[in-house]
């Protein structure tokens, strides 16, 4: 811009203690606000001045900038004196006129260590028709070798940002028009020779470099958000250049969100709850949303909740970490009316389905609610697992085994059975741990899903289940080294999962009984510390072995094991493949 604008002058004077350091300061301008602010250190008065850039600007020593004639200029658009301060350091700001001139201006900051034990004299001049107190030493000949320290801005006024908004919103939803529009824009009309072009990236003080790197990934996500909408004003396009600016950057990197979380203060969102906050798998997942996210109508602020909360529901291990998504920690974001019946069961349920968007959270509530309350099914005849032999053991260190996240899916596609048709009441369970590699059919195409399991089968089938780590001296006669079953049962038992009888067997070919499948199963939900202290009665509750009962009772509280009919449990009973399944999958799903 060739056309002379007025002068503006702006004066801030701040008294600074003799210890302070030489002058430092860091300036800065908000091109929304018009707002520039100043924050450093000095150990003399510091003086600010703001000028337009001119042609026979001089600022090699600051002669033609700081001449005193300079504030009582006739010329002059705005000055504003500052009051003095006894600070060390100083954090200012001044505010500059909309409706000033479009342009470069140059912002200047000058100290002049002389004066920090001088006092200064003062005179009070008319500026703009009020009296103002001028610190005369300050300007005239008697500066000698001030510090000055600059910075080149370019401030766009009221008419000017009206013209950019009305270029933006006419290119709104054209991801290459807004590329182009902030790459280059204009001031004026093409052709104009009294105007020059200026892109908006100098208008909106973007580093076009940067802005090249970017852009394009930038305006794209842009063109998403706002989809044919207007924006409601320059500081919009800005928020949103800056939002996909740290989105593009975070994308170059292997953990996009912790880029996301260094960058915090860009977003209008809480990135602490819903970023920081999140555990290694949770993140790990994020990280994945992030580096497939696509503006549709929202901006990345909007969506960082939802992403938050989809990538928690994909890494639950466990419907309690479902349940956890959906009733405490994002219950204000998915807004599920979560009071049903049976809810445990529901929860469960969910653990079978697929998470690809926010919205699938709530629809696969809805459809798990109505599998489990509003179509009758047949309750399977629980199981439960255990040893037989006395009392509980220590619980060692054990984890689950199977991938996270791992196939949800809903079972109509899972490995058939000639024996196992898809309304039998273990259907889900059978087809689940199959595709887990958990059990497994025969080579005539069937389960034989009555077939009872024996003690060896069980603790094989869960070691499948989960990964025990440990090594020990096992005190079975009946349990050699190189038998099929000998690798699981070392290790169950080095977990304190499985004691052996009294007289020092296992037992390992006989069946084991719905009871001693309960204690197995009880010790190891114990170590994960998953069970409340709910606990279910049955009628035939005499019959069951001493070291059982407990074990019974709070695993049928817990919904992990149900009874037989007529209110009994019979704990004598051995337990066949299909109920291994069930209550093998209900413990994955703890």
């Amino acid at each position: 811009m060739k056309k002379r604008v007025g002068l503006i002058a702006g004066l801030l004077t701040l008294a600074l203690a003799s210890q302070a350091s030489a002058l430092e300061c860091e300036i800065n301008y908000d091109t929304v606000s018009n707002e520039i602010t100043l924050k450093g250190t000095a150990k003399a008065p510091v003086f600010v001045t703001v000028l337009p850039r001119e042609e026979d600007t001089v600022i090699s020593d600051g002669s033609a900038i700081f001449d005193g004639t300079a504030i009582s200029d006739g010329d002059a658009a705005a000055a504003v004196q500052y009051s003095w301060h006894k600070l060390t350091s100083f954090d200012e700001s001044i505010t500059l006129d909309k409706n000033l001139p479009s342009g470069l201006y140059d912002v200047f900051v000058k100290s002049n260590e002389q004066y920090m034990n001088t006092a200064i004299e003062t005179v009070t001049e008319k500026v703009n028709g009020k009296d103002v107190v001028v610190p005369v030493r300050l300007h005239g000949t008697a500066v000698n070798n001030p510090k000055i320290i600059s910075k080149e801005i370019y401030h766009i006024n009221a008419d000017d940002a009206v013209q950019m908004i009305t270029e933006l919103n006419a290119a709104s939803g054209d991801a290459e028009a807004l590329y182009a529009l902030i790459g280059a824009g204009k001031t004026g009309e093409e052709g104009d020779p009294e105007e020059e072009r200026v892109p908006y990236t100098e208008l909106l003080s973007i580093d076009p470099a940067a802005f090249a790197v970017y852009g394009q990934f930038a305006t794209e996500q842009i063109a998403g958000t706002k989809g044919g909408a207007d924006f409601t004003g320059t500081s919009e396009a800005l928020d949103l250049l800056g939002e996909y600016r740290v989105l593009y950057e975070a994308l170059q990197t292997s953990d996009p969100a912790a880029v996301i979380e260094q960058n915090a203060a860009v977003y209008d969102a809480d990135v602490t709850r819903f970023v920081s906050e999140l555990g290694e798998d949770e993140t790990a997942a994020f990280n994945t949303l992030l580096k497939n996210f696509k503006a549709n109508g929202k901006s990345l602020s909007q969506e960082l909740p939802r992403l938050s909360a989809l990538a928690s529901v994909q890494a639950a291990d466990r419907w309690q970490d479902i349940e956890k998504v959906v009733t405490d920690t994002y219950d204000d974001i998915l807004n599920i009316d979560y009071d049903v019946k049976n809810r445990d069961k529901v929860f469960g349920e969910m653990m079978y389905y697929e998470y690809n968007s926010f919205s699938d959270i709530k629809d696969n509530f809805e459809k798990a609610d109505s599998k489990v309350n509003g179509t009758p099914t047949r309750k399977p005849a629980s199981s439960g697992g255990g040893n037989g032999g006395g009392g509980g053991g220590g619980v060692g260190a054990f984890e689950i085994a199977p991938s996270r996240n791992e196939q949800r899916n809903e079972p109509e596609f899972l490995p058939a059975f000639s024996d196992v048709s898809m309304d039998f009441w273990g259907y889900n369970a059978i087809g689940m741990l199959t595709q887990k590699g958990i059990v497994s059919g025969y080579p005539d195409g069937s389960f034989r899903p009555e077939n009872n399991v024996t003690r060896a089968e069980f603790v094989k089938m869960l070691g499948s289940a989960f990964t025990m780590n440990g090594d020990a001296q096992i005190p079975f006669a009946d349990v050699n080294e190189g038998d099929w079953y000998y690798n699981y049962i070392r290790a169950a038992y080095a977990n304190g999962i499985i004691s052996g009888g009294t007289d020092g067997a296992f037992n390992p070919n006989g069946e084991i009984t719905r009871e001693d499948a309960c204690v197995i199963v009880y010790r190891y939900l114990s170590g994960l510390g998953v069970l409340n202290d709910t606990k279910e009665s049955f009628a035939d509750e005499g019959e069951f072995a001493s070291y059982a009962s407990d074990a019974i009772a709070t695993l049928a509280g817990n919904g992990i094991v149900n009874g037989v009919g007529d209110n009994r449990f019979d704990g004598k009973a051995s337990i066949n493949r299909a109920s291994c399944a069930v209550l093998i999958l209900n413990c994955l799903n703890r």
